[in-house]
């Protein structure tokens, strides 16, 4: 299974979004084909706590994306 994370982010924030993906999927991982994970500021260089978006896509083996 491969997770791909797209936004800006650093290496410290890549590997928790894998730890994360992995554990939270560890029961089922035979069944996912991969994850996509997008990470953006939905309001550009504006300073704000809750300007934050996270999407999440599951890939499962022979099954439309969740």
């Amino acid at each position: 299974m491969e997770v791909q994370v797209h936004g800006t982010t650093s290496p410290a924030l890549n590997e928790h979004v894998n730890q994360q993906i992995l554990g939270a999927l560890a029961p089922m991982l035979s069944r996912v084909d991969n994850v996509q994970v997008k990470l953006e500021d939905v309001n550009g260089r504006s300073k704000g706590e809750n300007d934050k978006r996270c999407l999440v896509t599951v890939r499962i083996k022979h099954q439309d994306p969740v």
